[in-house]
């Protein structure tokens, strides 16, 4: 697999035509295989700037470039004007972007299971305790280690509902909570549009993604009350 670049439609064609051509030498300053975009933007002096960026779990400016610099510099001067010497200041910056969404997951479920906590009627019992979350696949890539997250268990008698966080990276959500209800489970996910978003909680009540419905006061009451 190579390196993908995209271009910004505001690049005029001879600078654009410089920038095909270039592509084997910024090739050559990714430390690994990653989507590469190049922007135009105009700096305090309303001159045009040409800006390389290396995208992946953060986003990283590798160089940036006058027009006649892109037009006039040799080769080997343009390549080592792109910082090359960053790979491990990335590595760094993506190891902490895993370790603060790990937080904001823990801080996140503790939320819903505070907010939960306030819904449950009586005679039901509050349990909570810990677990150790998955090892998932960007944790194990950035040598992150598995810490405990909380889960949340319901008991009535020999009734009893079990809050437990599957995963954080899934595809179409922000992380899923599996609920056991006796021999019966359901799906919570988290349907926020970004990370900056609050949570918003959704239940899969079918076999398909899309039979879902918000996970409210009223949905949570109306799964105890199919207890049996």
């Amino acid at each position: 697999m190579q390196n993908r670049f995209e271009y910004s439609q505001d690049i005029p064609r001879k600078v654009l035509d410089k920038l095909l051509d270039r592509e084997p030498l910024c090739a050559k300053a990714v430390f690994e295989t990653s989507p590469l975009g190049w922007t135009r933007e105009i700096d305090d002096q309303k001159r045009p700037l040409y800006v390389l960026t290396k995208h992946g779990l953060v986003d990283f400016r590798l160089g940036i470039f006058s027009e006649d610099e892109i037009l006039n510099m040799t080769d080997e001067i343009f390549k080592d004007k792109i910082l090359i010497q960053d790979i491990d200041e990335q590595r760094r910056q993506e190891t902490e972007y895993v370790v603060e969404r790990l937080e904001d997951w823990k801080n996140r479920l503790t939320h819903l299971f505070t907010e939960i906590d306030h819904w449950t009627p009586q005679p039901w019992q509050i349990l909570h305790s810990q677990i150790i979350q998955r090892n998932e696949e960007l944790m194990r890539r950035f040598d992150v280690a598995p810490k405990e997250v909380p889960i949340l268990t319901l008991l009535n008698g020999k009734q009893r509902v079990a809050f437990v966080p599957s995963a954080l990276w899934i595809v179409g959500a922000d992380g899923r909570v599996n609920v056991t209800i006796n021999a019966r489970q359901y799906i919570l996910i988290d349907r926020r549009d970004t990370s900056l978003d609050a949570s918003r909680w959704e239940i899969i009540l079918g076999n398909q993604r899309s039979q879902t419905v918000p996970f409210t006061q009223e949905e949570f009451l109306s799964l105890l009350r199919g207890v049996s």
